[in-house]
């Protein structure tokens, strides 16, 4: 039956697009090479390097283009029929560089991927976590009333808007202060706001957090064990109040500071078995090996660390966002096709995507980051609680 491509192309620049729509040799010239091999090509080749090996090329003239209700270009390809058509038959991420040609010339030109799997073979799958951290000022003010910020409720309503926009389980965490705050406001938008979060909630991955923020690690040195007990057992509460009908999971601790063993010690108290740290917290521990693995800890707590080369594209992403998406998509396959070469087991391999401090990724990136990984067959989005208790070895 063969499989059809599409391809929804902008012209941001009017100039550029009149003189594009006005020129009968305009063409839009759709090339696709020879697939990657490994995560360091596809970032190679979202920087701007050229893709090597051309296997095939599909010319369109305007006319043969469909429009968007947005005013995009879109182009449908086969890969099997012998005219307007990119040839594959072997599974792989391939690169496809998308150009508008002027008299045979190019006018501009992007590189992307298309993940062309094929296989009617039911295959293992990549598990991957897209974690968050939303850090608020505190709602309590100091005379006993709740005051909520501007900034905070828009702040809150782009996470209920990024949690709104895909089905996919994404996993956050927001201090239980602030839920706890919109819940005793006098203010509409605050309930609003807070029915709005725990509806998004239901559908996603909620994360343990104290009541206030406060590192496990002082808590342990400075002797405070009971006041974390006590903080960490109201924010486990608010949590349970506002997750739906999902239980919390106590069992991983998601962190923008760096937790040492003392940290590691009280949180295991907690039934936490899992402590994931952001590129930030974990700067002082140095580069690891393997991000898709577990690393011990103590004999009861495993580390897992968001993998920085990732985050560094979710945090400072200068591109098209939805280019950004499908690159990040590739090299997440790539990494599974590196797992699968070694001779790994998929199922002990767990990636977590965050920014470099856990701030929330934006929304403009992280919708297409989200389809492009569920729709993928050989990746899988997970909630972060899902995280499998590390191997006593």
């Amino acid at each position: 039956a063969g499989t059809q491509f599409r391809f929804t192309v902008d012209v941001l620049d009017a100039t550029v697009r009149n003189q594009l729509e006005q020129d009968p040799t305009t063409t839009l010239r759709i090339t696709v090479f020879a697939p990657v091999t490994t995560r360091e090509q596809v970032r190679s080749i979202t920087e701007g390097a050229e893709p090597v090996r051309e296997l095939a090329v599909a010319d369109l003239r305007l006319i043969q283009l469909a429009q968007t209700e947005t005013n995009n270009f879109t182009a449908f390809l086969s890969s099997t029929a012998r005219t307007n058509s990119l040839l594959l038959t072997d599974d792989g991420v391939y690169p496809i560089q998308i150009s508008f040609m002027r008299d045979g010339q190019p006018v501009s030109k992007l590189n992307t991927f298309v993940n062309f799997y094929n296989s009617s073979t039911e295959t293992s799958r990549l598990p991957i976590a897209i974690a968050s951290k939303v850090t608020t000022p505190l709602a309590l003010a100091p005379n006993g009333t709740i005051v909520i910020s501007g900034a905070t409720r828009k702040k809150l309503a782009n996470l209920a808007q990024s949690l709104e926009s895909g089905g996919a389980p994404l996993s956050v965490q927001v201090s239980p202060e602030i839920l706890d705050g919109l819940a005793q406001s006098t203010q509409p938008i605050d309930i609003d706001l807070l029915t709005r979060l725990q509806t998004a909630f239901s559908n996603h991955d909620l994360l343990r957090a104290p009541f206030v923020p406060f590192d496990p690690s002082s808590a342990q040195r400075t002797g405070r064990i009971n006041d974390f007990l006590q903080l960490q057992s109201l924010g486990d509460e608010i949590i349970e109040l506002r997750n739906g009908d999902k239980n919390l999971s106590t069992n991983i601790w998601f962190s923008n500071v760096l937790i040492d063993a003392d940290g590691t010690e009280l949180l295991h108290d907690f039934n936490v078995h899992t402590v994931v740290l952001t590129p930030q917290a974990a700067a002082k521990i140095g580069a690891l090996d393997n991000y898709a693995k577990p690393y011990r800890i103590s004999s009861d707590v495993a580390l897992r660390t968001t993998d920085p080369l990732y985050a560094t594209a979710l945090t400072s992403n200068q591109r098209n966002p939805v280019i950004t998406a499908y690159s990040l998509a590739a090299e997440l396959l790539m990494q599974r096709q590196e797992i699968t070469d070694g001779g790994g087991v998929m199922s002990s391999n767990f990636v977590i995507l965050s920014t470099t401090t856990g701030a929330p990724i934006d929304a403009k990136l992280l919708t297409p980051l989200a389809i492009a990984i569920d729709r993928a067959p050989q990746l899988r989005l997970r909630a972060l609680s899902s995280i499998p208790r590390a191997n006593s070895e």
